[in-house]
């Protein structure tokens, strides 16, 4: 539950690696089955998530920014502008930069941590050619409105691709997040609720782009082998029309999460019992806001974060408390690499994320002791400020 932070003190971590029991006899059979790249560990895996999601079209890919970097391929961005948010893993703008698009900033809503859908749809309204929009749903959070947002886009032409990254079983009005976005991308890195060592998985709304990509993620020829052939007969006569990549996930890294698939459910419902828990103690702590996902939905919670004018100050009592705490990331606009990027409008709600936003631990390693101690260490801190 702990880990030493190398000075002599036990620290409640902001991340933990969840492996059941049964991954390593998992993977010692697959080791010794005969196929070790996709095979049928991978379509069973698929299959699990077909049923989780209750989507058809899912892929399993070898990483999350894969898929963030095949939806970018796939939605044409190529010399295009792209609509995203600066607060999001890095990965989610490089990957729309390696396609060939060049990234707009929107603005982000305090209440979500994720775009702020009035503004970008001021913007595109009054910006059509802009018809990509990257949307992050920070901690498995849909933003408010989500559905209403899918469905102007999807009208007007614009692809609404959702980094789901957090998102393993959010859900919005009843349904997984996925539903509300034309392409979405999921996350199995080693500290995620459902981790397969490494790994990801893309889904589709339309067919054609789920065809397209099944190609694409293996040099752009189709690993179904058509009925009455061999795969070395498919492959030697097969045409490849598009070049694609290598980023399939293969039966090791399926194995991994077949076998982590169970636990990972439990996880994510530890997340949201310790973010309830948090939540109620939080509340009414003067100069805190809390974020508020819509009251239609249920976030995965896969981190747990607040604003605070006295940040510095709230992750100086953690440390001392023993609890690690993070702001997360660096805004992408301050990279360099991103120094070209436009800029939509006013980012004030972004700029205050930026200087306030602090998570804490609420995983499945953190216990109902851990998140008191939690709460009454902020507490204390602004109680003190009053």
């Amino acid at each position: 539950r702990t880990r030493n932070c190398g000075f002599g003190t036990k620290m409640i971590p902001m991340f933990k690696v969840a492996t059941a029991e049964g991954a390593r006899d998992a993977v010692a059979t697959t080791l010794f089955y005969g196929m070790l790249g996709e095979g049928p560990r991978t379509e069973e895996f698929v299959e699990k998530l077909q049923k989780l999601f209750d989507q058809p079209r899912v892929l399993a890919l070898n990483s999350c920014t894969s898929a963030l970097a095949l939806a970018c391929r796939l939605a044409d961005t190529k010399g295009c502008e792209i609509y995203s948010t600066a607060f999001t893993m890095i990965a989610t703008n490089t990957s729309a930069k390696e396609a060939g698009g060049s990234i707009v900033w929107g603005d982000a809503d305090p209440k979500t941590l994720a775009l702020d859908l009035d503004k970008a749809k001021n913007f595109l309204n009054r910006r059509p050619d802009v018809r990509v929009v990257m949307l992050t749903l920070v901690g498995g959070i849909p933003p408010h409105g989500l559905d209403s947002f899918f469905q102007w886009c999807d009208e007007r032409g614009t692809k609404l691709i959702l980094d789901c990254a957090h998102a393993l079983n959010s859900t919005y009005k009843g349904r997984h997040v996925s539903h509300y976005g034309h392409i979405s991308c999921l996350s199995f890195q080693a500290i995620k609720h459902l981790q397969t060592a490494d790994g990801g998985a893309i889904v589709f709304k339309n067919q054609a782009d789920y065809e397209r990509a099944e190609k694409l993620k293996w040099f752009g020829m189709t690993r179904k082998v058509p009925e009455g052939k061999t795969r070395l007969e498919h492959q030697m006569t097969a045409d490849v029309e598009e070049a694609g990549y290598k980023i399939h996930m293969n039966d090791i890294a399926a194995s991994i999460g077949l076998a982590n698939f169970d636990l990972a459910l439990k996880s994510v419902e530890r997340s949201r019992l310790n973010a309830s828990a948090l939540t109620a103690g939080l509340v009414n702590v003067p100069g805190l806001q809390l974020l508020e996902p819509p009251a239609e939905s249920d976030p995965a919670w896969w981190v747990y974060g607040f604003l605070t004018k006295r940040r510095a100050e709230t992750m100086a009592a953690l440390v001392k408390a023993g609890i690690v705490s993070t702001p997360m990331w660096r805004p992408n606009n301050l990279y360099s690499c991103f120094q070209r990027a436009n800029i939509s409008g006013s980012l004030d709600g972004l700029e205050r994320i930026a200087a306030e936003v602090l998570f804490v631990p609420n995983g499945w390693w953190v216990s109902d002791q851990d998140i008191e101690q939690i709460i009454q260490t902020i507490k204390k801190v602004h109680q003190e400020a009053q």
